[in-house]
């Protein structure tokens, strides 16, 4: 409701990991309210056509695809207001003892080191926003370690890190960094997590989304 009744038609946003899931739904949710918001994921394919989104191929992991990116936002709109690192992946699980170092490794660079690219190169465009916000996609397992979560457990730690670190080194700036625990949501991910579950007793990614 709070979202719903703020203007957000002059607002520029970017939404990391914005083909599905909570990513998605947000993504249109924002454009339906009137903001310009960039959707990246590294393929277009999937990301959500709207008159108020760029869609945008980026992977995360590149930090020169990333430059660019900011660059395009740079030239077209001179700033960025609200930055949501949504992006990443469940990664293996098990114990760590018994881990894949490959997919350990892999996990850590799309959810820690690709929020710590994109944030990086955000700032300076939030500092020309009157209103910066940096949103991250936060877990219960980056809060409270939990066994056999090992290779996402680590990186949501990374990432309450990050946006700990944040608010802190841009409070000055007016900028507000804060990390948020969507909880069990209807998406692929908690279903590659618990195949067992029934979807239906969880809330969509549409409903998360506007939360």
């Amino acid at each position: 409701l709070l979202m719903m009744s703020l203007d957000w038609s002059s607002s520029i946003a970017l939404i990391t990991g914005a083909s599905r899931g909570i990513g998605r739904e947000l993504a249109v949710q924002l454009a339906e309210l009137g903001a310009t918001v960039w959707a990246c994921a590294r393929s277009t394919t999937s990301l959500p056509k709207h008159r108020n989104i760029v869609a945008r191929a980026c992977d995360i992991r590149d930090a020169d695809a990333v430059g660019d990116l900011f660059e395009a936002i740079d030239t077209a709109h001179g700033r960025l207001d609200v930055l949501v690192n949504n992006a990443s992946i469940l990664g293996p699980t098990g114990t760590l003892e018994t881990l894949d170092i490959a997919g350990f490794q892999e996990t850590m660079r799309i959810n820690v080191e690709g929020t710590f690219i994109v944030s990086k190169r955000a700032v300076p465009l939030l500092r020309a926003s009157e209103r910066g916000v940096i949103l991250n996609l936060s877990s219960s397992v980056g809060r409270k370690p939990r066994a056999e979560w090992g290779a996402y457990c680590v990186s949501k730690f990374g990432v309450e890190a990050i946006s700990g670190i944040l608010a802190q080194e841009l409070r000055e700036d007016g900028i507000i960094s804060v990390s948020v625990n969507p909880g069990g949501t209807a998406t692929d991910m908690r279903a590659q997590a618990y195949p067992e579950e029934d979807p239906s007793t969880l809330p969509s990614a549409e409903r998360v989304a506007e939360t």
